[in-house]
């Protein structure tokens, strides 16, 4: 249902899924080896990256982006992964991800980042519903979400220090940002 590979940026950075049985090529057919792979690719940043996977056109059907220009690509590959029975992973670098740093969150204000990050969480905590062993999804959660947060903060800061305050009480006010708060810490 869906190849995934490797990729390297246009600065020669490489990003790889990390596994040590996982040198070589593999596929997944059940959940517990799914967990291990979406968390290696997620710590590796390929689960994001929207063109390091080819797509069996049958499952893109009932798929759709979300509304927002940001963690579209995210979001789309988790909900691609979860209506997958056959995900096989492809150990080489087949796309070279060019990078424009002057079009990147943290150069300019992008509106509706709190709303895309909050439909992001959701679909995170119910894969982590779906999971049997949280504990290593769980701290690459943890660490995504806490970067997610100031990414949304320091996106405000572009339009003043009313608007960041507004912003904060409305953060605080999310049912995604409060379970994220009192229950990962």
């Amino acid at each position: 249902d869906v190849c995934i590979f490797n990729y390297t940026t246009d600065l020669l950075e490489q990003y790889q899924v990390q596994h040590e049985d996982w040198r070589t090529s593999v596929v997944v057919q059940n959940i517990e080896s799914f967990q291990e792979m979406f968390v290696s690719m997620w710590n590796n940043n390929i689960i994001n990256n929207i063109g390091t996977k080819v797509y069996n056109r049958a499952i893109l059907s009932n798929l759709s982006f979300i509304p927002y220009n940001i963690c579209e690509d995210i979001c789309f590959c988790i909900d691609a992964l979860i209506g997958s029975v056959r995900i096989m992973y492809l150990n080489k670098n087949i796309y070279i991800y060019r990078q424009n740093v002057s079009d990147s969150l943290m150069s300019s204000y992008k509106a509706n980042y709190l709303d895309a990050a909050c439909i992001l969480l959701t679909k995170l905590n119910n894969l982590r519903e779906k999971f049997s062993d949280t504990s290593s999804f769980d701290r690459a959660y943890k660490i995504y979400t806490s970067t997610m947060f100031k990414k949304i903060l320091v996106n405000e800061t572009y339009r003043g220090l009313k608007s960041f305050n507004r912003l904060c009480s409305l953060v605080a006010s999310k049912n995604e940002f409060i379970h994220v708060i009192m229950n990962d810490g």
